[in-house]
């Protein structure tokens, strides 16, 4: 066993007291193929407010996946971070 945390871990450790996560889902890019069915399957319906935390590369991205989300849940509050420290993205919700 280590004690050396992923980079995922660090970000969330990092956010600590800033943001609140019931759920948090940690997802290879290279795994979602459809963001509209992937946010559809992977958000609760309850979701009040999203972190969402995209790898640096996925900034040309960033208002595509916001309107998605937005599609699927109009009335939750939605805060994106980029990061060059991770290739996953990172999604943390509450309700």
């Amino acid at each position: 066993m280590t004690d050396q945390q992923t980079p995922e871990m660090q970000i969330l450790e990092n956010l600590n007291g800033q943001i609140e996560c019931k759920k948090t889902i940690v997802v290879p890019t290279s795994m979602i193929t459809n963001y509209q069915k992937f946010f559809q399957l992977a958000i609760p319906k309850n979701t009040k407010q999203i972190t969402l935390v995209l790898p640096l590369s996925f900034i040309n991205k960033l208002k595509e996946i916001k309107e998605t989300i937005k599609n699927t849940l109009p009335e939750a509050e939605i805060r994106e971070i980029i990061t060059d420290k991770s290739e996953n993205i990172i999604l943390c919700t509450y309700f």
